[in-house]
Protein backbone atom coordinates (compact mmCIF):
# COMPACT_ATOMS: atom_id res chain seq x y z
CA UNK A 1 0.00 0.00 0.00
CA UNK A 2 1.47 3.58 -1.03
CA UNK A 3 0.53 6.87 0.69
CA UNK A 4 1.44 9.43 -1.73
CA UNK A 5 3.37 12.72 -0.13
CA UNK A 6 3.72 16.12 -1.57
CA UNK A 7 6.57 17.85 -2.32
CA UNK A 8 6.36 21.29 -1.58
CA UNK A 9 8.93 24.32 -1.11
CA UNK A 10 11.55 21.11 -1.48
CA UNK A 11 9.97 19.66 1.79
CA UNK A 12 8.17 16.32 2.00
CA UNK A 13 4.72 16.67 3.22
CA UNK A 14 1.73 14.76 4.45
CA UNK A 15 -1.75 15.42 4.89
CA UNK A 16 -3.28 14.03 8.02
CA UNK A 17 -6.40 13.83 10.04
CA UNK A 18 -5.49 13.91 13.73
CA UNK A 19 -7.79 12.57 16.53
CA UNK A 20 -6.89 12.72 20.14
CA UNK A 21 -10.62 12.53 22.09
CA UNK A 22 -8.60 12.36 25.20
CA UNK A 23 -7.03 15.73 24.60
CA UNK A 24 -10.52 17.32 23.57
CA UNK A 25 -9.40 16.81 20.01
CA UNK A 26 -12.10 15.27 17.48
CA UNK A 27 -10.88 15.48 14.05
CA UNK A 28 -8.18 17.94 13.16
CA UNK A 29 -6.66 18.39 9.48
CA UNK A 30 -2.54 18.62 10.33
CA UNK A 31 0.21 19.07 7.42
CA UNK A 32 3.14 17.34 8.51
CA UNK A 33 6.55 17.58 7.19
CA UNK A 34 8.72 14.50 6.89
CA UNK A 35 11.91 14.73 8.38
CA UNK A 36 13.69 12.41 8.43
CA UNK A 37 17.05 13.84 10.70
CA UNK A 38 14.21 14.54 13.05
CA UNK A 39 14.38 11.53 15.93
CA UNK A 40 10.96 12.58 17.26
CA UNK A 41 7.63 13.14 15.77
CA UNK A 42 5.77 16.25 17.31
CA UNK A 43 2.63 18.65 16.52
CA UNK A 44 4.58 22.30 16.44
CA UNK A 45 3.58 25.07 18.10
CA UNK A 46 1.55 26.76 16.08
CA UNK A 47 -0.67 23.80 15.38
CA UNK A 48 -0.96 23.54 18.80
CA UNK A 49 -2.37 27.21 19.40
CA UNK A 50 -4.70 26.72 16.46
CA UNK A 51 -6.20 23.66 17.39
CA UNK A 52 -6.52 24.50 21.38
CA UNK A 53 -4.39 22.13 22.71
CA UNK A 54 -4.53 21.72 26.52
CA UNK A 55 -0.74 20.97 27.38
CA UNK A 56 -1.22 21.24 31.02
CA UNK A 57 -1.10 17.55 32.40
CA UNK A 58 1.02 16.24 29.62
CA UNK A 59 3.92 14.11 30.76
CA UNK A 60 7.44 15.97 30.27
CA UNK A 61 9.71 14.97 27.89
CA UNK A 62 12.68 16.72 27.68
CA UNK A 63 13.98 20.09 26.26
CA UNK A 64 15.13 20.63 22.59
CA UNK A 65 16.20 23.31 20.32
CA UNK A 66 14.28 23.78 16.80
CA UNK A 67 14.87 26.28 14.28
CA UNK A 68 16.78 28.91 16.93
CA UNK A 69 14.36 28.20 19.36
CA UNK A 70 14.18 26.34 22.98
CA UNK A 71 11.23 24.16 23.45
CA UNK A 72 9.78 21.80 26.13
CA UNK A 73 8.76 18.83 24.44
CA UNK A 74 6.01 16.86 26.18
CA UNK A 75 4.33 13.32 25.35
CA UNK A 76 0.73 13.38 23.59
CA UNK A 77 -0.30 9.97 24.12
CA UNK A 78 -4.23 8.51 22.92
CA UNK A 79 -3.42 10.14 18.71
CA UNK A 80 -4.56 8.55 15.88
CA UNK A 81 -3.46 9.63 12.41
CA UNK A 82 -5.95 8.72 9.30
CA UNK A 83 -3.98 8.75 5.76
CA UNK A 84 -5.43 8.30 2.64
CA UNK A 85 -3.68 5.99 0.17
CA UNK A 86 -3.64 5.64 -3.56
CA UNK A 87 -6.67 3.92 -4.05
CA UNK A 88 -8.96 6.71 -1.98
CA UNK A 89 -8.98 4.32 1.49
CA UNK A 90 -7.96 5.16 4.97
CA UNK A 91 -5.08 4.23 6.53
CA UNK A 92 -5.13 4.68 10.05
CA UNK A 93 -2.00 4.54 12.64
CA UNK A 94 -1.90 5.27 16.28
CA UNK A 95 2.02 6.27 17.42
CA UNK A 96 3.07 5.94 20.58
CA UNK A 97 5.81 8.42 19.95
CA UNK A 98 3.84 11.63 19.21
CA UNK A 99 5.13 15.20 20.93
CA UNK A 100 3.75 18.37 21.44
CA UNK A 101 6.46 21.62 21.68
CA UNK A 102 6.05 24.83 23.20
CA UNK A 103 8.81 27.41 23.74
CA UNK A 104 10.52 27.95 26.52
CA UNK A 105 10.62 31.95 26.00
CA UNK A 106 7.92 34.55 25.26
CA UNK A 107 8.14 38.16 22.92
CA UNK A 108 9.67 37.28 19.57
CA UNK A 109 10.84 33.94 20.00
CA UNK A 110 7.76 32.28 20.72
CA UNK A 111 6.12 34.70 17.45
CA UNK A 112 9.45 32.59 15.33
CA UNK A 113 7.85 29.25 17.29
CA UNK A 114 4.76 29.80 15.50
CA UNK A 115 6.20 28.91 12.24
CA UNK A 116 8.02 25.41 13.27
CA UNK A 117 5.72 22.80 11.39
CA UNK A 118 4.85 19.86 12.60
CA UNK A 119 7.18 16.72 11.67
CA UNK A 120 7.10 12.98 11.36
CA UNK A 121 10.55 11.80 12.26
CA UNK A 122 12.09 8.38 12.08
CA UNK A 123 10.69 7.38 14.91
CA UNK A 124 7.52 7.42 13.15
CA UNK A 125 8.74 5.35 10.33
CA UNK A 126 10.22 2.96 12.40
CA UNK A 127 6.95 2.50 14.74
CA UNK A 128 4.60 1.93 11.48
CA UNK A 129 7.54 -0.01 9.73
CA UNK A 130 6.51 2.44 6.60
CA UNK A 131 9.67 3.28 3.72
CA UNK A 132 10.15 6.47 2.44
CA UNK A 133 10.40 7.03 -1.50
CA UNK A 134 10.79 10.37 -2.53
CA UNK A 135 12.17 10.73 -6.40
CA UNK A 136 12.57 14.60 -6.82
CA UNK A 137 13.36 14.53 -10.13
CA UNK A 138 9.79 13.65 -10.65
CA UNK A 139 8.43 14.92 -8.34
CA UNK A 140 6.89 12.01 -6.50
CA UNK A 141 6.91 10.69 -2.92
CA UNK A 142 5.09 8.30 -0.93
CA UNK A 143 5.34 6.04 2.15
CA UNK A 144 5.77 2.44 1.01
CA UNK A 145 3.94 0.08 3.70
CA UNK A 146 5.53 -3.55 4.35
Amino acid sequence: MKIPLQIVNEQVEVAAILRATKHRIGLANVNFVVDTRSNKSFLGYGEILRLNLPTTGLQFSEHTRIGGCTFKMFKLSGVTLSFEDEKGGIFRVKPNNMHVVVPTKKGEERENATRIPSILGLDFLKETKMALCVNPSRDTAYFDLE
